[in-house]
């Protein structure tokens, strides 16, 4: 059964982190302009992600610039500069017009909070009503930003038209400072105070008093008399002055106040927002806003307001009547602001915008009444933008005053029933719970839909798009509006399934859980992976883990669509982690992701061919020590091998371009494009570049860079992108590269702790001594392998962060023992150099380094 209790839907990961971060920096902001730095344990708990996925997505943040992190141990993250700009701008970013009338407001505002005085002070000439108060919240939440005020400082707004002169001096002179000391103080309508008040309050050093003062006044010569007592004089626009555009900011910030309080929508006509717009505010913002209250209030008393409160200009005072006095002089300026016959719907997050005599027709009406409206101008992606925003307030009309009784009068039980099934499946496929609404609104929308007949209005390329964000949801809508043309003979366009989409989409609300990766265990024989997946679940709870087994004599197209069909099914939009045995379930999954799109990664593990090798050798007469050798020489080594046999180019972008997709993309038309792989960047981080290479390095071989700009990369060679146009195969690219840099210089530029001299005394001779120890004198690419490696292992010691662990150090160290002894050895003379310790496993990783090259040289 359907239900229609739902919850909030779960931000997506990455935004939780973020805000988590954000709002963690706002409580421990530091008082000595320390950047806030947070752990991934700290962060975790405090998020309720699971460690490993916060390390992921703190790693992509890091990516995208929004966040830095430490190199140290532990990791340590904190706000990127610019994204912390932003978060200490919030409080002045939410005031309408802080890009335009206000600008130089806030700009001056900011400059004298940070001027460094024991008492930052400004003087503000602006009318009563402008706003002063709310200015003030802002640069009181600013101060705390940087540290000047503590968080818990104390925050005061004096009015001082509420207070006789006497009452002002006892104010001044007693409590009025100790209240306020180490916080905010906001003097208002301060043209009666006396000057001596202030000289007085400014002059307390023998007191200890710190604060930031703000003072308003409304008289231009009341300012004037007050501006040596201040830093900064700042002159702010009434409202008359800041513009129409401005105005109608002000008058959606106070509707949506009002949508909040009593959470329901606001209805206002044409008329009366021009009325509003242009009606006399002798005191500024505070009129607008006081006369809005007034007119919400009279409208609530009238009946039918329960859905939505609509306002009629009778419900406001005369004054705002007097609008339309002022609109012959005004009608350019308003028309560039509103639109005409349009009614303007208010929620506590957004305003809709209503074209009068549509608001109940379908929604094919509506997109073509929008299409008429905008004239020949109009394009399909003008039309598209107004999709969901018209989607939305259709449902909203479209289910108004509706229950199960009117439903059933209206639509045929056969297609109640199959849009009941459907939400059914989708609440079990999508892990949702829907709402009345949606199963409603799908009702009652392909019931018009059967008898009215409009050709498509939404453009392929916004289908495209609404495929792309909704994958899952598109694929499943898709099957269902196949199943209704067929129940009740009818043919649709592609807007259909675009349109039920959305309509499951839109009750994000109702959502309870955040969709993950699902795990799939892929193995032959008739229960192999569902065995191994029921270990997995009793083992670990939680996360998603799928199987899928495949009989040994089935064929396979029969497993290639069972196969495609459980992708389909068990995706949750996270995309799927594949873990198979053998055969060509890679080649399968290849083919599965580019037909349906859903990402894919996967991992042979080739247990089957461990157990029928270990029979075989066994079968042959050869000893434990001999199998064991063959098995790890034969599968585990040309597994890992079969998987990193393509080279590898490294798709490269800036941060600010974000065209390596692009690239990539472009790189997949030519000829060859099947021998290599591709692994795509955008960064212009070149250290967080440099580490991602080095990475990649261990899992095959790096030919080159293709990109937007040359990274600096040794001994790799780099191609501009626009060269890529001009040939037809990727060998042609880098067929006339030349050799790198010399490979001591690169290490001095990637590793500030070398100089050329210290590489030439330590790694040098040491690269001699080996090669002497091994018998082996290594090939170019080998050399320069190692070098890199030993770089990498010194900075890593020098700095304390530990090596990487070998995991087949005791392997090693028990075949080559005296190999790793004598390699110990030769480290010491460079542990010495760089004051650091080299571990038995730092020498068996060397040990493994050169006998694979000698394993190389054998091979050919």
């Amino acid at each position: 059964m359907m239900t229609v209790v739902g919850t909030k839907s779960m931000q997506k990961n990455k935004d939780r982190i973020l805000e988590a971060i954000v709002q963690l920096t706002k409580k421990y902001e530091s008082l000595d302009d320390q950047a806030i730095k947070f752990d991934t344990a700290f962060l975790s708990h405090e998020t309720d992600i699971q460690r490993t996925n916060m390390s992921t997505i703190l790693n992509q943040l890091v990516e995208e610039g929004k966040i830095i992190k430490t190199n140290g141990r532990p990791v340590l993250y904190s706000l990127a500069k610019d994204v912390k700009e932003q978060v200490d701008d919030e409080g002045f970013m939410s005031m309408v017009g802080y890009d335009n009338s206000l600008k130089q407001v806030i700009q001056y505002t900011k400059a004298a909070i940070s001027y460094p005085l024991s008492i930052p002070r400004i003087l503000y000439i602006a009318q009563k009503g402008t706003g002063i108060t709310h200015l003030s919240k802002s640069v009181y939440q600013y101060a705390q930003s940087k540290g000047i005020l503590k968080n818990n400082a104390p925050y005061k707004v004096l009015d001082a038209s509420h207070y006789e002169s006497d009452q002002l001096i006892h104010l001044f002179d007693t409590s009025l400072l100790k209240e306020c000391n180490h916080g905010l103080l906001l003097v208002k309508n301060a043209d009666k105070v006396p000057n001596n008040l202030f000289d007085a309050l400014l002059n307390q050093r023998k007191e200890k008093v710190e604060l930031v003062l703000l003072v308003q006044v409304s008289d231009s010569e009341k300012g004037a008399s007050l501006s040596d007592y201040f830093n900064f004089t700042v002159e702010v626009a009434p409202l008359k002055e800041r513009g129409l555009s401005e105005r109608f900011g002000l008058i959606e910030l106070f509707f949506k106040k009002e949508a909040q309080r009593l959470n329901r929508r606001i209805e206002v006509n044409q008329g009366l927002m021009q009325c509003l717009m242009l009606f006399p505010c002798p005191n500024n913002c505070v009129d607008l806003e006081k006369n809005i209250q007034f007119g919400v209030a009279n409208a609530l008393v009238k009946p039918g307001q329960k859905q939505k409160v609509r306002l009629d200009l009778s419900d406001f005072a005369p004054i705002v009547r007097k609008g339309l006095l002022y609109y012959e002089a005004n009608q350019h300026e308003l028309k560039e602001v509103l639109q005409p016959d349009y009614t303007y719907i208010f929620d506590s997050q957004q305003t809709y915008h209503i074209r009068q005599d549509i608001e109940s027709n379908t929604i094919y009406q509506r997109l073509e009444k929008k299409r008429k409206l905008l004239g020949s101008s109009i394009n399909n992606q003008d039309l598209d933008s107004f999709v969901e925003e018209e989607l939305n307030e259709y449902l909203e009309q479209l289910v108004i005053n509706y229950d199960d009784t009117k439903l059933e009068k209206q639509v045929s039980q056969k297609l109640r029933d199959m849009v009941k099934d459907f939400l059914n499946e989708a609440e079990k496929k999508f892990n949702k719970l829907y709402s009345n609404k949606i199963y409603y609104g799908i009702c009652l929308h392909l019931d018009n839909a059967f008898i009215t007949k409009f050709k498509q209005r939404i453009s392929h390329e916004k289908v495209l798009h609404i495929m792309e964000q909704h994958e899952e949801e598109y694929l499943f809508s898709r099957r269902f509006i196949k199943e209704v043309e067929k129940a009740f003979n009818v043919t649709f366009s592609l807007d259909e399934t675009a349109f039920i989409t959305l309509f499951l989409s839109l009750d994000f609300e109702l959502s309870q859980q955040a969709a993950q990766v699902v795990t799939l265990v892929a193995m032959h024989g008739d229960h192999t992976a569902s065995s191994m997946a029921d270990v997995a679940r009793e083992l670990m709870p939680t996360g998603i883990i799928e199987s899928f087994d495949i009989p040994l004599h089935e064929d396979i197209d029969t497993t290639y669509d069972r196969l495609k069909e459980k992708i389909i099914h068990c995706n949750q939009g996270k995309g799927v982690l594949v873990l198979y045995d053998m055969g060509s379930i890679q080649i399968m999954l290849n083919a599965i992701m580019e037909e349906t799109r859903i990402e894919i990664r996967y991992f042979e593990i080739p247990i089957t061919l461990f157990v029928m090798a270990g029979c075989k050798y066994s079968h042959e007469g050869k000893s434990i020590n001999e199998i064991y050798s063959l098995i790890q020489d034969e599968y585990m080594d040309s597994t890992l091998m079969r998987k990193l046999a393509k080279e590898i180019i490294i798709v490269l972008s800036s941060l600010e371009e974000k065209n390596s997709d692009m690239i990539k993309n472009h790189l997949m038309t030519l000829e060859d494009y099947n021998s290599y792989r591709f692994i795509a960047f955008n960064t212009s981080d070149q250290s967080h570049l440099m580490n991602q290479v080095n990475q990649i390095q261990s899992t095959g071989k790096i030919i080159g860079v293709i990109g937007t700009y040359n990274p600096n990369i040794f001994n790799l060679p780099y191609v501009n992108y626009q060269e890529v146009s001009h040939v037809r195969s990727i060998r042609e690219l880098f067929a006339d590269v030349q050799e790198g840099l010399d490979i001591l210089d690169y290490l001095t530029q990637q590793f500030e702790i070398f100089t050329h001299a210290d590489l030439e005394v330590t790694f040098l001779p040491l690269l001699n001594q080996l090669e002497s120890i091994f018998s082996l004198h290594l090939k170019n690419d080998a050399k320069i392998g190692f070098l890199i490696h030993m770089g990498c292992l010194v900075d890593r010691l020098v700095k304390k962060q530990g090596a990487v662990a070998n995991l087949k150090e005791s392997e090693i160290q028990s075949q080559y023992p005296e190999l790793v002894e004598q390699v110990q050895q030769a480290l010491k003379p460079v542990g010495k150099y760089y004051h650091i310790s080299f571990s038995s496993g730092d020498a068996t990783t060397i040990v493994d380094i050169f006998k694979n090259a000698e394993k190389e040289d054998q091979h050919e």
